[in-house]
């Protein structure tokens, strides 16, 4: 691949879905690098629909800020931030506007890559949070999850995922989703708690763990 330019590397969103019953978001998130630093971050591009590309973009924000992994975005700079918002269902209606609010953001410093999620609910009492051993699947709970494809090969990705209470639960991603590698380990963080309006999730990736 031909060395990029730092305003040409790019996220690529590609997928993005919410279920209409409880708040299940699934981001995948595409990582374009070649010969350039993790830092050099530039557009992210999310699109309409999966297998397509560039529908709407969203600049991440590089901040010198500490970033507290607690939960809160209450960091000036996540008020900085652009949000994409538009999600839509993969259940029970494909393709259809999500039935709750979502909005997600994404920051980065020199080391670390840092998302946002804000997941409205308007029944609180609803959210499923339950697990909190580190690399249980949380399929009984409500969970966000993010695919980082860092090597933009479409086959390979790494796969991050939280639930409402923040656990985590990654697993490594080979051969176009027919391996899922569980025994995969990596250092990531997670603040997360559940509010009125739904819950809400920091997480923040090392680019080391991410091989770029």
């Amino acid at each position: 691949m031909e060395a990029l330019a730092t305003s040409d590397l790019e996220f690529l969103l590609f997928r993005r879905v919410l279920s209409l019953r409880r708040t299940i978001v699934f981001i995948s998130l595409l990582i374009l690098t070649a010969s350039i630093v993790p830092a050099c971050f530039g557009q992210l591009a999310l699109t309409d629909g999966e297998g397509s590309h560039g529908h709407k973009s969203l600049n991440p924000t590089r901040t010198e800020e500490t970033i507290t992994l607690d939960g809160n975005l209450d960091e000036a700079v996540w008020g900085e931030t652009p949000v994409s918002l538009g999600f839509l269902q993969r259940d029970p209606e494909e393709g259809q506007p999500s039935s709750e609010r979502t909005e997600f953001r994404v920051l980065y410093t020199a080391n670390t890559l840092y998302i946002g999620v804000i997941s409205y609910e308007s029944d609180a009492g609803a959210i499923l949070a339950r697990e909190r051993r580190r690399d249980n699947s949380l399929e009984n709970d409500d969970t966000i999850s993010i695919v980082l494809d860092t090597f933009h090969d479409h086959r390979n990705s790494f796969l991050f995922r939280t639930n409402p209470l923040g656990t985590q639960y990654d697993a490594l991603i080979t051969d176009e989703g027919n391996t899922i590698n569980e025994n995969w380990d990596e250092q990531w963080s997670v603040g997360a708690q559940i509010t009125q309006a739904g819950w809400v999730v920091e997480i923040g990736i090392p680019f080391k763990s991410l091989r770029v």
